[in-house]
């Protein structure tokens, strides 16, 4: 929870980058400010909804740069 599955990722495959999407925003901070504080250069966090951003990100990659996708646990509803 909270950016762990891809922080753990991270340690173990270093010669892989790893991006996170999460739509929200202290949930991001928070996750960005574990990965700085750990100086790992091979993971970044964005705040954004995928569902909607999703073609205009890997449309924004190099080509043949982006290996796996993954989706882990989406959240459909914000709890109270």
């Amino acid at each position: 929870a909270r950016g762990g599955f891809l922080f753990d990722m991270s340690v173990r495959h270093p010669s892989c980058n790893f991006l996170g999407v999460e739509i929200r925003k202290p949930l991001v901070d928070q996750a960005n400010a574990r990965v700085k504080l750990a100086n790992l250069q091979n993971l970044h966090f964005l705040f954004g909804n995928i569902n909607v951003s999703f073609d205009r990100l890997v449309a924004s990659l190099p080509p043949a740069v982006l290996h796996t996708v993954t989706v882990q646990f989406p959240d459909p509803w914000f709890k109270k």
